[in-house]
């Protein structure tokens, strides 16, 4: 590559260039035996590129690029008895190219098995370290060289990261053998991070060796001395424990009582994820009143609501749309981030493209409320494709704004005539929950009040609903309990600000139905209404 860019500046500088020259120039360096006429016509090729870039005043860092191409081919050939590193720490919902994604997909799913094809929801949250740590044991690992990698310490506990903790991957046959935990590190990194070594040829046996380090460090990137000075080291060893599907790892002598009877909650497969509401500056709206007049009740005035346009996301920045819109697609929404134990802080409008049937949501879209007269609707849908289209780009075609809308039916799933609705967040520090009536919310401008329907379980939230007011109260009291937060802390993954997705692991316990005539059931209940309504006295102060 030197020689190549040596020749590709003489030439760019004016020297004479021909194939010829360009052989007895590889000659000079004692490169020529070692290629074929082939491989000597390729590098002329690519050092006449070279020489153009360079009068364009282009030519910077292409020997580097160059001979970082090569490399991974070089080291896959030589193998090596060990392998450490930092892999980039990214998830595979921020990788933007939707040709690369998928290439990464098959890698995660088909190539390795690092998350099986029936947890596909997962992938969004899968950890491309993982994907490094286990390409580059199969790439560059001589048979019985140990790999060891800092990695995000969700390896731990998250649940798209199973396969690797059990051993179940497909490929390459990598035993974990050893764990070092940094979570009580600091400062370190930004969110809770471990390392963890494997042998290419064994399997993972459990327990396993580790290590735990804990203490404050004067500094981020404290010298070892100063380093080892100021931390605790501890040997153990680590264990894989579960709860239902969840798995995760743990000290072998620490305390995780179990609760009996064992087994899953009846409710677990009765409790759905809450709708993806977004584009949020699309759908998100708040009222606003005409300066002479006033508000239509029926169809009023509206726009994108402050709230959505300050987190709108990269793409979205600046997005706002007005316009007038029939009250009927008008709805009130609740996220995670609106729960509290036993309460609600408020709702927030959106403008929702559905109607209810037989129970149920379905979707309209704008030919359908063109033909049924809702002109609002319409025009609002039209302005919200032209968005779509122009941030989606090439995603749009494989997506609709409408399938975004109820991705794998998480809105059209809802039904506004069963009574009550319980939520719960389905990430955070502390699981909280609550129970809400599924009944118009009336939205007061002045003296005007607009109804809204409601409620609609958005993003952030795991959601039942049901007739029996009982059953509803009796759920939310055991999910605000302090005992299933305990529980579920071993298997939740840790951020930045603490523990974060709770996703269905409370329903992993074995939370029995509710039983109208078990006294106990029934004195939760009575509990739980009675918690509600001293939250829904006191939020007005704090809110």
């Amino acid at each position: 590559i030197d020689a190549v860019k040596d020749y590709a500046a003489s030439v760019a500088e004016g020297a004479p260039d021909s194939l010829e020259l360009f052989d007895l120039h590889l000659s000079s360096y004692g490169l020529r035996k070692n290629l074929s006429d082939g491989d000597v016509q390729a590098l002329y090729y690519t050092a006449r590129n070279m020489a153009e870039l360079i009068r364009m005043g282009k030519d910077t860092i292409w020997g580097f690029i160059l001979k970082n191409y090569y490399k991974p081919i070089f080291f896959a050939r030589r193998k090596f008895d060990a392998i450490v590193g930092n892999p980039p720490w990214l998830s595979y919902r921020y990788i933007k190219n939707t040709r690369y994604q998928e290439f990464l997909k098959s890698l995660i799913i088909e190539g390795y098995g690092l998350l099986s094809s029936d947890k596909v929801e997962l992938m969004t949250h899968m950890e491309l370290a993982t994907l490094f740590f286990v390409r580059s044991a199969e790439l560059y690992l001589k048979e019985g060289g140990v790999i060891g990698f800092v990695m995000p310490r969700s390896i731990f506990v998250a649940d798209q990261h199973h396969n690797l903790r059990a051993g179940s991957i497909k490929k390459p046959k990598l035993g974990l053998v050893r764990l070092i935990d940094l979570e009580h590190v600091s400062p370190l990194f930004n969110v809770p991070s471990c390392v963890i070594f494997g042998v290419l040829g064994r399997g993972t046996g459990y327990p396993i060796d580790g290590t735990v380090i804990e203490g404050e460090l004067e500094k981020k990137n404290e010298d070892l001395g100063g380093a080892l000075r100021r931390l605790n080291i501890r040997h153990t060893r680590f264990e894989l424990r579960s709860i239902g599907d969840h798995s995760f790892l743990v000290e072998v002598d620490k305390k995780i009582e179990e609760l009996t009877p064992s087994g899953r909650s009846d409710y677990y497969d009765v409790f759905r994820q809450g709708a993806t509401i977004v584009p949020k500056p699309v759908w998100c709206v708040e009222l606003v009143k005409h300066p002479k007049l006033g508000i239509d009740p029926r169809n009023p005035y509206v726009k994108t609501s402050e709230r959505a346009i300050k987190r709108a996301k990269s793409g979205y920045k600046g997005v706002v749309l007005r316009g007038n819109i029939e009250s009927r697609f008008l709805y009130a929404c609740v996220s995670g981030s609106e729960l509290v134990p036993f309460g609600l802080t408020g709702v927030y409008l959106a403008v929702l493209p559905v109607e209810s049937t037989k129970g149920e949501f379905r979707i309209i879209e704008r030919g359908e409320a063109i033909r049924r007269g809702f002109k609002g609707l319409a025009d609002w849908l039209q302005k919200a494709e032209r968005v779509w289209r122009r941030v989606r780009g090439e995603k749009a075609g494989r997506m609709s704004i409408y399938e975004w809308l109820d991705y794998q039916g998480k809105l059209t799933s809802q039904n506004l005539r069963k009574r009550f609705k319980v939520l719960y967040n389905t990430s955070g520090t502390y699981l909280v929950s609550c129970v809400v009536e599924n009944k118009p919310v009336t939205v007061k401008i002045d003296s005007v009040k607009v109804k809204a329907n409601g409620i609609i379980a958005d993003w952030t939230t795991y959601w039942v609903e049901t007739d029996n007011e009982s059953e509803a109260y009796y759920l939310s009291s055991i999910l605000n309990s302090p005992v299933i937060d305990e529980k579920i802390k071993p298997m939740q993954a840790k951020g930045a600000f603490g523990e974060r997705h709770i996703v269905k692991k409370p329903l992993e316990l074995p939370i029995p139905k509710f039983d109208p005539d078990d006294p106990i059931h029934k004195r939760l209940a009575q509990i739980g209404k009675e918690c509600h309504q001293k939250v829904q006295k006191i939020l007005p102060a704090l809110t």
